[in-house]
């Protein structure tokens, strides 16, 4: 249970000594401690509005943006002292030409920040539908991030599964946790364990496509598969005569194309264009080192015979488009699908 400044991030480990196997991850990148400070601010703003009659949250009023800034500095503050103390004193002697004291107890610190946090436990719920799994078979549960040490969290998250292990270091956890495994790929240290983990993805990843006048997202590899694997889709060429393709990677879980990330395009050339339309396969490959591979490749229509056209396209469609890469090549005979080249995006699945 990872709550950072941020964002939040779950993940399902089966752990072994020291082989840590990745069921699922999850999480919200929208959420965190941020939001947490926006809540107090937004709270406060209100408090000074009721007593001077001015709006600080006005964007339009250019004067009140240092206002703010000081405000979210006193809202940091005050939700670091609540998660030791029951009050928090945000006082600020000079605002917007009045001074400001206001008193936060802990009650309504976490009436604030509740729907945020119901947030966090909506996707543990989700992670662990995923895996099959029940709040019982968690044997553990690590908080990390600073966020955790919150007491509402803490409160919620024992609620839901079971106490929870915190650590006096939760802010730098995930470094140490990174520069262990670092060091137990690189040269043998004295004292120190070789780490074998086994990651899933985090995001799914796929093309978009035409769909009734639509850009949607088909994913190839879906969210949680794990490293390596392989997906396959089949597209068509959208008009006659048509040279060229035009595909776009992106990673998301979203249904149109345009609400998901983009991470390149490849131009398909189609070396014989007709007035049918010409499928087009794609095919990504990710390693065991979550390096993703792409390729694209048009199929002429004599490649395949022609009884096995109709089921072959009629399975896919079927099936939202989803293929089997070795069932394509069979069909396809002694055309093989081209390797899979490195996609020229860094840190595609970062």
């Amino acid at each position: 249970y990872d709550l950072g400044g941020g964002t939040f991030d779950i993940s399902i480990l089966k752990v072994s000594s020291n082989d840590f196997d990745v069921l699922a991850v999850g999480g919200d990148s929208q959420l965190g401690g941020d939001d947490f400070d926006n809540a107090i601010l937004e709270w406060a703003a209100h408090e000074f509005k009721k007593q001077y009659g001015i709006d600080l949250l006005d964007d339009s009023k250019r004067e009140y943006a240092i206002a703010r800034q000081r405000l979210k500095e006193e809202a940091e503050k005050a939700k670091i002292d609540l998660s030791e103390s029951d009050y928090a004193e945000i006082l600020i002697p000079e605002l917007a030409g009045h001074s400001l004291d206001l008193e936060l107890h802990i009650d309504q610190f976490n009436e604030l920040i509740n729907p945020f946090l119901q947030r966090t436990i909506d996707c543990m719920r989700q992670v662990l539908r995923e895996t099959n799994l029940s709040a019982d078979d968690i044997d553990r549960i690590v908080l990390v991030g600073g966020s955790t040490r919150i007491r509402a969290v803490q409160a919620m998250v024992s609620k839901e599964v079971r106490e929870p292990y915190c650590d006096e270091n939760a802010d730098e956890a995930v470094a140490w946790g990174a520069a262990i495994v670092a060091a137990s790929l690189g040269t043998p240290v004295e004292d120190l364990t070789p780490i074998a983990v086994r990651e899933v993805t985090a995001h799914s990843l796929g093309v978009g496509m035409m769909e009734e006048e639509k850009y949607i997202f088909q994913p190839l590899i879906s969210r949680n598969s794990k490293y390596p694997c392989e997906g396959g889709v089949l597209g068509f060429t959208c008009y006659q005569q048509q040279e060229k393709v035009e595909i776009s990677v992106y990673r998301g879980e979203r249904t149109l194309e345009e609400n998901n990330d983009e991470l390149g395009k490849l131009t398909v050339p189609v070396k014989q264009p007709s007035d049918s339309r010409i499928p087009v396969a794609a095919v990504f490959k990710l390693d065991e080192n979550g390096m993703l591979y792409f390729k694209a490749v048009d199929i002429p229509i004599r490649n395949i015979e022609h009884s096995d056209v109709e089921s072959f396209l009629l399975n896919a469609f079927e099936n939202n488009c989803a293929i089997d890469i070795h069932k394509l090549e069979k069909l396809i005979g002694s055309k093989k699908i081209p390797k899979p080249e490195k996609i020229t995006i860094d840190s595609a699945l970062g």
